[in-house]
């Protein structure tokens, strides 16, 4: 984890069990997010730490917060809207390149067809099989 945290962060609002930024806009908890995804909550916030996005960006929908949970201190994430969708999003397609790559290996699809899914140009028949002779099948 190499990115550094914004030094003059407005304070967070919390209010009944919610948290806001200074504008009131409600924010997404990093817990809640990796209950959705299905994933490590340590995972996840290691992933917010890493995310290859610019510093604005990442400043504007990303706050780094510390939770007293139990007998320890953890981190945890709150973010804007578009920070949940930025995340999701990764998530999305990571799942998806996972779940086309295992129906490619058995055969349920063919590479044309996968990238039709994906949104991306048909290869001619050449170009499938240099595919295929990469990713082993």
């Amino acid at each position: 984890m190499n990115k550094i945290t914004a030094a003059g962060y407005d304070p967070l609002i919390k209010r009944e069990g919610n948290v806001f930024n200074k504008y009131g806009v409600p924010l997404v908890d990093s817990r809640e997010m990796a209950e959705l995804l299905s994933v490590d909550h340590s995972r996840l916030v290691e992933d917010i730490y890493n995310l290859n996005v610019s510093d604005d960006i990442y400043f504007a929908n990303f706050t780094l917060d510390y939770v007293h949970e139990g007998r320890k201190f953890i981190w945890i994430f709150y973010m804007t809207d578009d920070g949940f969708f930025l995340l999701f999003e990764r998530y999305k397609w990571a799942a998806k390149s996972a779940m086309a790559l295992e129906r490619l290996k058995s055969g349920q699809a063919t590479i044309n067809e996968l990238r039709k899914e994906f949104g991306l140009k048909e290869l001619d028949d050449e170009g499938a099989n240099v595919i295929l002779t990469i990713k082993g099948n």
